[in-house]
Formats: C-alpha cells, sequence, structure tokens
C-alpha cells in the first residue's frame, strides 16, 4: 500500500514492475520509484486541503511542486512482500486503529493481516490491516499513515472497504473523499466522515445495485484476499504510469540513491556528527530553478488576475499588473547580478507578487541593493508617469502614476515583510537577537492593528504567520551570535555551498537550541537560515547611514507624490472608489448552484409554521457532518435543510423542549446558532457574480423593485417558484425596473455638485456663521427649490428612456406617491395602485396565502458594481423556502462565486433600507 503525502493528507500511488531496460543488472541495482508532484492537477491540490481556509496554499504548491516533499520507494512485486507479524505492527498504528478494528470484529471481519510499508528515508511510514468478510464479497482495510514531513508528525486514519468484478472494474467505500483523479476502472462511493458501520451499508447497498448488471468476484480466503490487494494496486500502476504521477528511478538515479546511503555510511565512519542532516543539504544547496519558470510566471499571472478581478474591476487591475511587474524585476535584475542561484518571479493572489533566490554569502548592503531596486526604480517612474499626466491633463497616466507611487511608497515603509523591513533589518537589527525578534513582534502588531482596521483579512493571517515563527527566529537569532564568536570558514570554494566543519558546528547548535520535533529536512533548512546570517556582515556605520538615508528620501518622496498626485488628479477618489459592493458586509461562507439538499421526517408537514433554526458551521463538511447526523436525530415531524455551510431545521409547535435542546446542541458546533423569530429575525446577505454588467443590473433592478416597496405590498417574489402557479410578466418586470430606477436616482442622478447649488450652499454657509436667521430662510427655500427642480429634471431624464424602457404609468404613480414630501404606507392612496402596478401575489382578506408568503422577504436592499451583486439583509417569511429560492434563482439567472451570511438581530434592527429618505 505505497502511500504518499500532500501535507498531512494521504495519497495511494502504486506501481508496476519496470521495463526490463531499465531494471539492467536488477540483480545489484534495486528498482525504487519515485512520486512526480508536476503531474497533480490543480484540482488534486485543491482536495488536498481539509477546508477552504487552507486555499492560500494550494496556488503555491501547484506553482511550485519543487516545493513538494517528494519520496523514493522500494518496489514490491506482491503485497505479501509487506506482511509483518501482529507482534510487530506499530503501537501508534495499533492504537489509532484499535476501536475500529474492534468494530470491524463485531461486524464479522475476521483473518486480519497485517502489513506496513516506508519511505527508503523514512520520511512517511504506512500500516495497514486487511480483512476479510463472511460474505466473500468485500475485504476491509484499515491504514494509519505517519508523516514526519510535519512537526509534530502528521497522522492520518483511513478505513476502506473494496471489492472487485469480474469484468476488471472495482468499488471503493472509504470515509475520505478521493484526493487522487480516479481511475476510469474504479467506482468511488466516498462516505466522508462515516462510521464503519454506515460505510458497509452504504457499499452493500451499492454493490447490490451493480451486482445486477456485474458479477462480483468472491474474496473467501486469505489467498483471494491478497489477489484482489494486488489486482487493486497493479490497477493503480498502470494509471500511475500513464500520467506520469510516479516515475521510475534510472539505474544512474538508483546508483546514486545508492551513493547516498554510502555516502552516509562513510561519513559515519569518519566519525562526522548529523551525518542525515548533512545530506538533507546536498539537494537543498544544489537546488536549480524549473524549466518551467515562464510557465510559473505566466500561470500564478493568470491565477491573480482571476482571484482580482474578482473583488475589483479591471482597470485598476490592468494598471496594478504591470507596476507589480517592474517592481520585481527591479529584485530581479539585482538578484541575477550579484549571483543569487535558482532566482524565480511569481505572483500570489490577494498579496502581490515577489522574487526569491538564493545565495549563501550576501554581505548586508548587498541584500539591502536587492530590496531597494523594486520600490525605488518603481517610485521614479510613478512620479514621472504621474508628473506627466497631470501637465498633460490624462487621468490614466495620473492614475497609474498614483497606483505605482503609492504601492512601491508602502513597500518601503519599515516593517517586515515589506521591503523597507528588510532594508531596516539588515542594517540595524540583526546584530543582537533581542532587537531581531524585537522588531519581527513590531511588525506583527501593526500588520495585525492594519488588518483588523481595514478589514483586509490578508493581513491579519500574515501577521499570525510572522507570529508563529517568532520564536523559531529568536533562537536562530541567537544562535548566529553565538556562532560569531567562532572561527568557522565562512563559504566553500565554490562560493555556494556550506563548508563541512561549519556546517557541523551550526547543525551541533541548531540542535540544541531545537532538542525535539525536528525533522532531518527541518534542520538542514535552519542550517541554511543561520549560514546565511552568518554571512549577511552588518555594514559599516557610513554605508548603514548612507543606504538608510536613501530609503527615507524615497518614502519622503513616495509620501508628497502621492498627496500632489491625488490632490491634482482629475479623479482623485478612484483608489478609494473601487468598492466591492458589499457595504462593509462580511461574506465567510460560499455557495454552491444546485438544489438544496433536505430531508423531511415521514409525518412532516409540507408547510411548517413554526419558527426555524439557523445554524451556520465553520465549514461545509462540518455542516455536512451534522446534517446527516441530525437527519437520524431530530423526530419525524420535522424538516431540514443545508444551505451551503448553514443548517435549517423546522420544528412543529409545542415542541418548545426539543427546541431549546436542539438550540443549545447546535450552539456548541456551530459558528452560529439561532432561531429565527418575529422577535429576533435571520437577514440574509449575498453577494455574487454575474455573467456581464448588465446582467447585474437588470438582476439588481429586478430585486430592488421588490425590496425597496412598501411593507405589507405582498409583491410576487422574484425567486418565487415556478410550480406555485404565480409568475411575474414582463410588463411587472418592467414596472419594477422603472422603480429600482427612480429610486437610485433620488442619489446617483441629482447633480449635487452644479455651480448653482454649490453657490447657494456656501452662501447658507455663511450666513449661518453670522446668525442671519432671516437670511438662513431665505437661503433655505432657494436651495430647496433648486433639489426639487433637480429632482424633476432626474424623473424627466428617466421618463424620455434614456435610462432604457420604463413604464410611464408606473413613473406617474411613482411620482404621485413618494414625491409628494410625505412618507407613504402601503394604505396611502395610490399605493395600492402602485403596488399591483408592480405585481402582486393574490390576496384573500388583504393577505396572500401561506404557501406563496412562505418566500416573501421583509426588509434589505441591492447593490450592484460592474458584475458583482450583492443583496444585503432581507428577512424571510420562512427562510428554509425563501433563502434556497432566492440563491437558486440568482443561479439561474447566470451568477456565479455566491458568497454569504446569516446575522441575526432583534426585530427593527436589520439591514433595511428606509424608502422615503433621501
Amino acid at each position: 500500500m505505497p502511500v504518499t503525502h500532500m501535507g498531512a493528507r494521504p495519497l495511494r500511488l502504486t506501481l508496476q514492475t519496470p521495463p526490463a531496460d531499465d531494471v539492467a543488472g536488477a540483480a545489484t541495482i534495486m528498482r525504487y520509484y519515485r512520486v512526480n508532484p508536476q503531474k497533480l492537477t490543480f484540482r488534486e491540490y485543491w482536495r488536498s486541503k481539509k477546508s477552504w481556509k487552507e486555499a492560500w496554499a494550494v496556488p503555491i504548491a501547484w506553482l511550485f511542486p519543487s516545493l513538494q516533499p517528494t519520496q523514493v520507494f522500494r518496489h514490491f512485486e506482491s503485497i505479501k512482500e509487506l506482511e509483518i507479524e501482529e507482534a510487530a505492527f506499530p503501537a501508534v498504528a495499533r492504537a489509532k486503529l484499535q476501536t475500529a478494528l474492534e468494530t470491524a470484529h463485531q461486524l464479522g471481519f475476521h483473518s486480519p493481516r497485517y502489513y506496513r510499508f516506508s519511505s527508503t528515508r523514512g520520511e512517511t511510514s504506512t500500516s495497514f490491516i486487511v480483512l476479510l468478510h463472511p460474505s466473500g464479497r468485500f475485504i476491509l482495510r484499515l491504514i494509519h499513515v505517519l508523516s514526519n514531513f510535519t512537526v509534530p508528525p502528521a497522522e492520518n486514519r483511513v478505513i476502506t472497504i473494496a471489492s472487485v468484478f469480474s469484468d476488471g472494474t472495482e468499488l471503493h467505500t472509504g470515509d475520505q473523499p478521493p484526493r487522487l483523479q480516479p481511475r476510469p476502472e474504479t467506482i468511488n462511493n466516498p462516505q466522508p466522515g462515516q462510521p464503519l458501520e454506515a460505510l458497509m451499508f452504504a457499499h452493500e447497498r451499492v454493490l447490490e445495485e451493480l451486482s445486477a448488471s456485474k458479477k462480483p468476484q468472491p474474496i473467501d480466503s486469505i489467498e483471494a484476499m491478497e489477489s484482489a490487494c494486488n489486482r487493486i494496486e497493479q490497477g493503480g500502476i498502470e494509471f500511475g504510469l500513464k500520467r506520469g504521477l510516479t516515475v521510475w528511478l534510472t539505474p544512474q538515479e538508483v546508483q546514486a540513491e545508492q551513493r547516498t546511503a554510502g555516502g552516509l555510511s562513510a561519513m559515519k565512519e569518519e566519525g562526522l556528527l548529523h551525518t542525515e542532516v548533512l545530506a538533507a543539504l546536498e539537494p537543498l544547496q544544489r537546488a536549480k530553478p524549473s524549466s518551467r519558470s515562464m510557465l510559473i510566471l505566466m500561470a500564478s499571472l493568470m491565477f491573480f488576475i482571476a482571484v482580482g478581478v474578482q473583488g475589483s474591476v479591471w482597470s485598476y487591475l490592468l494598471i496594478l499588473v504591470p507596476v507589480l511587474l517592474f517592481h520585481e524585476l527591479g529584485h530581479y535584475l539585482a538578484m541575477r547580478a550579484f549571483n543569487y542561484s535558482n532566482v524565480r518571479m511569481f505572483f500570489i493572489p490577494f498579496v502581490g507578487a515577489a522574487v526569491t533566490g538564493k545565495h549563501y554569502n550576501v554581505a548586508a548592503w548587498k541584500k539591502v541593493v536587492v530590496s531597494l531596486m523594486g520600490p525605488l526604480p518603481g517610485l521614479l517612474l510613478g512620479a514621472a508617469l504621474g508628473g506627466v499626466g497631470l501637465v498633460l491633463h490624462n487621468p490614466l497616466l495620473t492614475k497609474i502614476g498614483l497606483v505605482a507611487v503609492t504601492i512601491n511608497g508602502f513597500n518601503l515603509i519599515p516593517i517586515l515583510p515589506l521591503d523597507g523591513g528588510w532594508i531596516v533589518h539588515a542594517l540595524l537589527l540583526s546584530r543582537h537577537p533581542l532587537l531581531d525578534v524585537g522588531f519581527q513582534v513590531v511588525a506583527c502588531a501593526a500588520l495585525l492593528a492594519f488588518g483588523v482596521f481595514s478589514q483586509a483579512k490578508i493581513f491579519v493571517f500574515l501577521a499570525v504567520i510572522m507570529a508563529v515563527a517568532i520564536p523559531v527566529s529568536f533562537r536562530l537569532a541567537r544562535v548566529t551570535a553565538k556562532l560569531r564568536k567562532y572561527d568557522l570558514k565562512e563559504v566553500s570554494d565554490d562560493d555556494q555551498t556550506i563548508p563541512r566543519d561549519t556546517a557541523q558546528a551550526i547543525i551541533g547548535e541548531i540542535k540544541t537550541a531545537f532538542p525535539t520535533g525536528q525533522t532531518t529536512k527541518s534542520l538542514a533548512e535552519k542550517t541554511l537560515l543561520v549560514f546565511a546570517k552568518l554571512n549577511a556582515r552588518p555594514s559599516g556605520v557610513v554605508a548603514s547611514v548612507a543606504l538608510l538615508l536613501v530609503q527615507l528620501v524615497g518614502l519622503v518622496v513616495a509620501v508628497a507624490f502621492t498627496v500632489v498626485l491625488a490632490v491634482g488628479s482629475k479623479n482623485p477618489g478612484f483608489a478609494a472608489g473601487l468598492p466591492d459592493g458589499s457595504n462593509g458586509m462580511q461574506f465567510e461562507h460560499r455557495l454552491e448552484c444546485g438544489p438544496t439538499r433536505v430531508w423531511a421526517g415521514a409525518h412532516a408537514e409540507p408547510r411548517i409554521d413554526a419558527p426555524q433554526l439557523i445554524a451556520t458551521f465553520k465549514e461545509q463538511s462540518l455542516a455536512q457532518h451534522a446534517f446527516g447526523s441530525w437527519s437520524s436525530r431530530l423526530p419525524q415531524t420535522a424538516k431540514l435543510a443545508l444551505f451551503g455551510d448553514t443548517l435549517l431545521v423546522a420544528l412543529p409547535e409545542g415542541q418548545d423542549a426539543l427546541r431549546n435542546d436542539v438550540l443549545g446542541q447546535l450552539s456548541a458546533q456551530a459558528q452560529d446558532a439561532f432561531w429565527d423569530t418575529d422577535d429576533f429575525k435571520g437577514h440574509l446577505s449575498v453577494l455574487c457574480v454575474a455573467r456581464t454588467e448588465r446582467d447585474a443590473e437588470e438582476i439588481a433592478q429586478e430585486l430592488g423593485g421588490y425590496l425597496n416597496f412598501l411593507k405589507g405590498s405582498y409583491l410576487v417574489p422574484p425567486w418565487l417558484p415556478e410550480g406555485l402557479g404565480v409568475s411575474s410578466p414582463p410588463e411587472h418586470i418592467l414596472a419594477r425596473k422603472t422603480f429600482a430606477k427612480l429610486r437610485a436616482s433620488r442619489w446617483a442622478d441629482i447633480p449635487v455638485q452644479s455651480a448653482e447649488r454649490n453657490a447657494v450652499y456656501e452662501q447658507l454657509t455663511k450666513a449661518r456663521k453670522r446668525g442671519d436667521n432671516e437670511g438662513i430662510k431665505g437661503l433655505s427655500k432657494q436651495l430647496e427649490s433648486l433639489r426639487v427642480e433637480d429632482r424633476r429634471k432626474a424623473i424627466q431624464s428617466i421618463r424620455r428612456g434614456e435610462k432604457g424602457p420604463v413604464d410611464r404609468e408606473a413613473i406617474d404613480l411613482y411620482v404621485a406617491l413618494f414625491e409628494s414630501g410625505t412618507s407613504p404606507t402601503i394604505e396611502t392612496d395610490g399605493a395600492t395602485d402602485l403596488a399591483s402596478r408592480l405585481g402582486q401575489m393574490p390576496l384573500e382578506n388583504g393577505s396572500p396565502s401561506a404557501d406563496l408568503h412562505r418566500y416573501s422577504a421583509i426588509g434589505g436592499f441591492v447593490h450592484n458594481e460592474g458584475k458583482r451583486v450583492s443583496v444585503l439583509g432581507p428577512g424571510f417569511t420562512r427562510v428554509a423556502d425563501g433563502a434556497p429560492a432566492l440563491a437558486e434563482w440568482l443561479c439561474s439567472r447566470g451568477c456565479t462565486d455566491l458568497q454569504y451570511q446569516f446575522r441575526g438581530s432583534p426585530t427593527g434592527e436589520g439591514v433595511e433600507e428606509d424608502v422615503d429618505d433621501e
């Protein structure tokens, strides 16, 4: 059972016997293979993550597969070669698998066989147990994976049930979702998080269905079990080799592997210490840039743009990307000039771009020059372009200059991990461990404060990452300070590697500073870091002061030009004018388009009018697990829906004790849980991306015409399901769009910056300062008259169709109702006529039927910016009906990338818009 690791997630990789020409001299050269991370797809990297919170690591892993751990395994012909005695089975694996093994015996599984498989250097150890079932139709595999790539070592337990068919296909049921692309002949039946009993039930159910068209192959003996295991492995063999996901080591590579082992033995015979770490240093020092460096740059750029366009606009991205490229090109050229090795450039979504390179014998002043060569050229170019833009009255050049000056000037701020922070660190703060760690603590605090203040979670994330690394950095700084007192050779003859005696001294001090929890590779990486710190000799006083002055001048120039360009630009607010359409709302959860998963008890009423519970979990996997658990625990009169990461629970009236119990348990499990009642309302906010900006505007107008009308009007919700026999004909949709345009025009189209109104307003301000009451009254009336006239012109513009097709009768009804200066309600004369024009649900005694009204929403408003549409704060009559219907309607209109957030508040404190307030 060869298993390799991406993080702490197991990936099953198997191999067949290599071709004869690859194993020439097999008598002297053993056969080995390695995993090739470059062949893993982006989707497979994505599946390897436990939750969306780890998504930041996916593009890095995919773009830089060389950073992923690659392991070498010895090939085996049969699984029999891996069998061990039960007494030799590792205790740590037995402890993790014991409960499942006992359950397996209770379910009738028998004849366990024990196996163990490890990578050649012990990075990963896989221990597993295979058992037979009395039915002879399937086998059970209990797998434990121990990975030493992480500190502390990562453990993972996997349970799978497998059957094989005579036509060459296989059925696999496991408690984890598949991570790798499935083989064509494999039928996967994943049951994430389910116990063994549920796995066996799910496997038998699918096996029974397949048996109608396939013939299961009996597995009723130890020999048959071994044959089935070998067959499963052989199927993976062909597929892995065909994809290139696994690669045979050539005879030369095998010999190199043996030389490495021989080298380790030789170093031990010489009496050298830390031989394993010395061996791990070799590949790290000799690392070469990938032949796909340009592909990595382009792929990361495309991903950066794809992510960025979701939260920005194209015009800004088209400026930002060249500015970042120019900035990083300066770093790149400086590194090449100072003979850095393995130099690569790439983009990082949400952060920017970066250039990495390695050199272990660089003086501090060279590191400072590398850091300065990013922001200084970009700053000078931005100032020049912005100045030309102001002189030529060219808004585009001014905007480009402002972005370049702002970004490059920001990078000169002396806070890690910015360029300015590394400059100050190299010149001043790397001289003493306390100064080093103190500077990092200040940087973490600054990043955290900025992230909280700006609500930019990426800065909070960076602060947390830096904070976690501070204790390690402090100990490394102390090791470096101690080693500076020794007479150590600073570099080998090739100017790229560490002298062996120096490496041993560094490794010894690191092991003293980090006595536990370190892997061979982590010790080797720390050795390289300390060696680089030793060689980064601080500059003299004159050079340090000169370089710091260059940084200070750059900062002053950046601040000055930022102010000048912002004030002088014809569009001074463009940087602040990139709204995300969310109105400050935090959208933490995602929605996938598709039918909502619903469970209803056998005796549940089609419509439950009692309050409904809203329980939102941190992750979808937790919500899915809770859905499966509660669907078997709720009474048969209840209903349950899974809406993204949220459970929507409906219990009939008269279940107060059960309602309190459910709320108590879900409050402990979920991120937030509350009952949606008339006194405490749940408000849903949804953010999505339409196909085009025109589609976004159309969607916003349809929703705005519904949400922004008077309460109690009982309009037909745009998302009302078609099967209920009520729809909104085109004339109603046109009337709603007209209403939405009229409402929006009260803010967007009134020329509040007109010269005439500005002049009157200035006179009014002066009159107020003088205390001229008569002047104030007269000027106020004059200003109100101008406002009314501007409003009339805006409505006439809409009536003439300058904003698109309109319903003129709806305009007349709107003007009579909303332009009279009073606050209308649904009882106001003319309100019901306009409501009828906008499309009402059928009413009986002034109210719609409960079957229709359960989809209605109360309050909230809608906003669109570019292709983004946000629906903020409506509270539904029945949230389990209205919320899924709204999401399904948005999807039917072509919206993607749906994000949402539920927020509960006392009635009257939800996100609502006062329709008569200007």
